[in-house]
């Protein structure tokens, strides 16, 4: 179901989710920071386009008001499949993409899926070209530095209740900028992820008395530090981080 799936979902009568092709879309468009391969993404059937952090909170918003919470923690959210081009391949073999899209996933209500071969650095162009065969005897080819991306992301969702089961809420997403930061809350567990998809250093300013001020780092890279009454969060370039907040 590429589209809008509620019909589907909406009594519980058929399915309790299903795969979140929608997400994916928004995933990947925000993710790129507009480099999206047009000829790799000929024919999808979701929509991938350029989007700044206004306007990926507007779309995943939208999929708020599509799918009440329970649908949205049982739909299978994935990058890619045997159906499309691989998400290397449609963000035009830029990694530090493919590393965001995944981050987000981790990190977003439903359950993450990885196809074959992402984790890795396959590339493939749509079908045939998506199916290429695992390449087990080749392990020179593989990008090890991604995978240690998925397993370290993996790890992390595994740890923390708040990323599986959290309530969602955006903190900064501003128009124009491409610095988007969201929690996940889960019976006092509170997860803050900040990605930065933007070719240039990005900051946000938060008050803490909204949003604690003890930011103590679970993943990645990016500086959040307490300030009189503010919490000044700054990400490099293309990178995104997770902090453990209390206080």
């Amino acid at each position: 179901i590429w589209g809008d799936a509620s019909w589907w979902t909406a009594t519980g009568e058929r399915f309790d989710g299903t795969m979140n092709y929608l997400l994916c879309g928004y995933m990947v468009s925000f993710a790129s920071g507009g480099r999206v391969d047009p000829q790799a993404a000929e024919g999808l059937q979701y929509r991938v386009e350029p989007l700044d952090a206004a306007g990926y909170a507007a779309a995943v918003g939208g999929l708020a008001d599509l799918y009440p919470a329970h649908t949205q923690a049982a739909h299978l959210n994935l990058l890619g499949s045997h159906d499309t081009a691989r998400i290397l391949s449609v963000t035009g073999g830029d990694m530090a993409a493919v590393r965001l899209a995944a981050l987000l996933m981790f990190t977003s209500p439903g359950a993450p899926c990885i196809y074959y071969g992402d984790e890795i650095g396959l590339a493939g162009g749509k079908d045939p070209g998506c199916r290429a065969a695992f390449p087990w005897e080749r392990e020179r080819d593989w990008n090890r530095d991604l995978l240690e991306t998925f397993t370290s992301l993996a790890r992390l969702r595994r740890e923390h209740p708040a990323l599986r089961r959290g309530d969602y809420r955006v903190w900064h997403a501003p128009d124009g900028g491409h610095l988007y930061i969201f929690e996940r809350e889960y019976e006092g567990e509170r997860l803050v992820t900040a990605v930065n998809a933007g070719a240039e250093r990005e900051q946000a300013l938060l008050y803490r008395e909204e949003v604690g001020s003890v930011w103590k780092a679970v993943w990645g890279e990016g500086e959040a530090r307490p300030w009189h009454e503010i919490v000044r969060v700054s990400l490099p370039p293309r990178t995104g981080a997770v902090w453990s907040v209390t206080g």
